[in-house]
């Protein structure tokens, strides 16, 4: 058996360390029906937290993707499906509370005040509210 050094033990660690991280599923949403006009809707998506991607979608179509500014949880995201503007409003409680130190104490207290700690897109089409998706 051979025998590792502490510089190859510990780029080993770092490499496995770093790997797992990268696999952390993403938060999908839960599917929301909305019907407009007798066209029914459902609305899903997602959001990989490694990648600062969230992806909206309509009837399993990607409508809409962006990422988030850095150290803002908030993403207004506009598009079209079948000739209808759709609408993401989102917040996302976790963009910041997952920093660490001051800032995530910070964001923390923000989101207290405001009564909002959750990741969620509230969804609109032709301007009217149409559902609201939770991650």
């Amino acid at each position: 058996m051979r025998k590792l050094g502490y510089a190859a033990v510990i780029g080993t660690l770092v490499a496995t360390t770093a790997g797992c991280a990268t696999n952390t599923p993403p938060l999908v949403a839960q599917d929301k029906t909305y019907t407009t006009h007798g066209q029914k809707l459902v609305f899903g998506g997602s959001y990989d937290k490694h990648k600062n991607l969230l992806t909206i979608l309509v009837n399993g179509d990607p409508v809409m993707r962006g990422e988030f500014p850095p150290f803002t949880p908030k993403k207004v995201m506009h598009g079209t499906y079948k000739g209808m503007t759709i609408g993401a409003n989102c917040y996302f409680g976790t963009i910041l509370s997952s920093k660490g130190g001051l800032v995530g104490i910070i964001a923390g207290a923000v989101q207290d005040s405001h009564d909002k700690s959750g990741d969620q897109c509230k969804i609109s089409v032709n301007d009217g509210q149409a559902a609201t998706l939770y991650f």
